[in-house]
């Protein structure tokens, strides 16, 4: 598919999104099952109970891409380093692997927090990258961190392997993802800076000023998201795990694998849609 039909079809999934969700709800209501999915792989979880309401596709370990990031963010906060301590974006920092883009400029000074802003909200890559390596002891101790937290918290069947999640190696199960999902949530900065619709990042030396928009469809859109990261490589496809908060219970949503972002999305809300009536 090329770019310019990938968009159109993005545009015409978001175009006709509330009249694929009512025909999706009514199709729960009516027959009591659960909406028509397009990811791979599905968990849907009570966020207080811990109770299951839906799962579907493969419960092992797969490439997660970006959620590492939340762990990135749970790294620094719980390390109690200051967050306003400036730090520089050096060639370092550049994505040499999948050569993805990013908008901050080599020489940019930033503080520790507007790195984790940049790379919870708008998956920022060098600004992940950055707070790696300028971790105390480095990239290889923070990346043992992120593996030592998660098995503290239990995520007893994944695997860190960088900052940003650019490397297949970061794996993980949704069982896993959930379980990061209620740490990330526990620790407000994370939360908050998960959830900004956008960001004003100001560059004196480099006399710029930069626009970030929330890289997730649904905070856009209005759902009532408490916390959420989304991610993507070619190996896993979009993912996506979010809290959103429904009519009657809040969840935990776990989506991996999805064909394209505003899939992603449209399985989201049909999901918030379908829960919010059984």
């Amino acid at each position: 598919m090329s770019l310019l039909s990938a968009k159109r079809r993005a545009a015409y999934l978001l175009a006709t999104l509330p009249l694929m969700l009512c025909s999706a709800s009514a199709a729960a209501v009516s027959s009591g099952s659960p909406p028509r999915l397009t990811s791979s792989s599905v968990l849907v979880a009570d966020a207080n109970t811990g109770e299951v309401l839906l799962q579907r596709g493969g419960t092992g370990a797969v490439p997660i891409a970006s959620i590492t990031k939340l762990m990135t963010a749970i790294v620094i906060v719980d390390a109690g380093l200051s967050l306003d301590e400036v730090i520089t974006i050096t060639r370092a920092d550049v994505d040499l692997q999948r050569f993805s883009s990013s908008r901050l400029p080599l020489g940019a000074q930033i503080t520790r927090r507007q790195a984790l802003q940049l790379a919870l909200m708008s998956s920022e890559n060098r600004a992940a990258h950055a707070l790696a390596r300028t971790f105390p002891g480095g990239a290889d101790v923070f990346v043992r961190i992120m593996n030592n937290i998660g098995r503290e918290i239990g995520m007893t069947s994944s695997r860190f392997a960088d900052a940003t999640g650019l490397s297949a190696a970061n794996t993980s199960t949704p069982t896993d993802l959930d379980t990061l999902l209620r740490a990330a949530y526990s620790r407000p900065i994370v939360r908050d800076a998960s959830i900004a619709r956008s960001y004003s990042l100001r560059l004196p030396r480099q006399r710029q000023r930069l626009e970030y928009l929330n890289s997730n469809r649904l905070v856009h859109a209005g759902v009532p998201v408490a916390t959420q990261k989304t991610g993507f490589i070619n190996e896993s496809g979009r993912t996506l795990v979010a809290r959103i908060v429904g009519t009657h219970r809040t969840l935990h949503v776990v989506l991996l694998g999805s064909p394209g972002s505003a899939e992603r999305a449209v399985d989201a809300m049909r999901i918030k849609r379908w829960a919010d009536r059984v």
